[in-house]
């Protein structure tokens, strides 16, 4: 056989379909750094984004043109309607992109799923490569099969850890997965010393009253407080989840009598790194997870040690990525209690879990994540045309 090499060695035109910040939609915030660093990559002439119809256009000012690269950001999408999938396959038509990532939090059902989880397979058949990457691996239950198994029709199928992939290739016999991990969304920070006259700052960060629950969090630091004299300040930054609206006014109302905790509500984009650098440690008062945790990229980003729950997911981010923390029982006050405590009051033991989590930050940025897409529908690219030439 013959061997074809590319004909077009030109920037690509990139679209990505995904939620976008400030969004209070899941992955949004992955979504906009994801963007960002596509369009500062050289091998990407033009980018946009197709995105809801609610976000704030004064968030999207630095993305008209970065490092050379167009961008356009196309509101297409409307939660409240069921016709997303055709909104995308006409702006699709105008815009003409060579290549499409779709940044998927999960397989789980909901209005806009059906049509959508075959749009990969319509654009494939278009002739457009097709890049899906899932954030959740959902393998229990008629519909999730049956969505995954669409969404398996893309050229390609991405997930950010090898335990699920090994769920995609040993549960649907998939051959189109690939692993590409989180990344960082910026450079990291190496970990910096707390000031000693200063209160202790517990930050959670999130979506919070699904699985992300604060009760026991509060529940913790006040048994901390009574059994040490350090000064601990809890902030408890971000939003209600989208299924739990009301969930944090119902919290402010029960815990209304406990000194030092501060609800921030939503935090725009450029008061995040703020909101982490002036924290002590970060934790995680979850009762679950399903794949990844951006959050936790997001501490060893700005080198802070971590509280994380004994969950089969955060021990595989762990074993896979390198991540650490003091580990607690996700259902236990005292063994959260004690973790707290175990990185409040040891200076050495707090810094060694901070620096360990910055170590694992710096093995992949989104610069390099990125660059491995771009890589890959390369690759797809190259086939697409070798198959052609055959």
């Amino acid at each position: 056989m013959q061997t074809y090499y590319r004909l077009n060695t030109n920037p690509m035109k990139l679209a990505v379909v995904t939620n976008f910040t400030p969004s209070k939609s899941n992955v949004s915030e992955y979504g906009y750094h994801l963007a960002k660093n596509f369009a500062k990559n050289q091998d990407v002439s033009e980018l946009i984004v197709f995105t809801e119809n609610s976000i704030d256009q004064t968030n999207t000012n630095d993305y008209s043109k970065i490092n050379g690269c167009t961008v356009k950001i196309n509101e297409c999408l409307d939660r409240k309607t069921t016709k997303n999938a055709f909104s995308i396959l006409k702006a699709v038509k105008e815009e003409k992109p060579d290549a499409i990532l779709f940044n998927i939090h999960s397989t789980q059902p909901n209005s806009n799923s059906l049509m959508s989880v075959l749009l990969p397979l319509v654009l494939k058949l278009k002739g457009i490569s097709t890049i899906v990457l899932l954030h959740q691996v959902k393998t229990e239950g008629f519909l999730n099969k049956t969505f995954t198994r669409l969404l398996l029709q893309a050229d390609l199928v991405t997930v950010t850890l090898e335990e699920q992939a090994r769920l995609l290739r040993e549960n649907f016999n998939a051959h189109n997965v690939s692993v590409v991990r989180h990344g960082s969304f910026t450079t990291p920070v190496f970990p910096q010393p707390v000031k000693k006259d200063e209160p202790k700052k517990v930050l959670a960060f999130g979506k919070f009253g699904t699985y992300k629950r604060v009760e026991i969090l509060i529940e913790a630091i006040e048994q901390v407080r009574k059994r040490t004299e350090e000064k601990i300040e809890l902030i408890i930054a971000g939003t209600d989840a989208p299924e739990a609206q009301g969930y944090l006014d119902k919290v402010k109302k029960s815990y209304h009598d406990v000194e030092d905790i501060f609800f921030t509500g939503y935090v725009e984009e450029n008061d995040v790194k703020h909101v982490f650098k002036e924290s002590t440690i970060v934790a995680f008062p979850y009762t679950s997870l399903e794949g990844n945790a951006g959050i936790l990229h997001q501490a060893g980003t700005y080198g802070k040690a971590t509280v994380l729950p004994q969950t089969k997911d955060f021990e595989i981010i762990s074993q896979e990525e390198g991540y650490t923390g003091a580990f607690f029982n996700e259902r236990s006050i005292s063994s959260l209690a004690t973790a707290i405590e175990s990185l409040i009051v040891n200076d050495e033991y707090r810094t060694e879990v901070a620096e360990t989590n910055y170590q694992a930050a710096c093995k992949n940025t989104l610069a390099s994540v990125t660059s491995s897409y771009i890589t890959l529908f390369k690759n797809i690219i190259d086939n697409k045309y070798s198959y052609a030439l055959v």
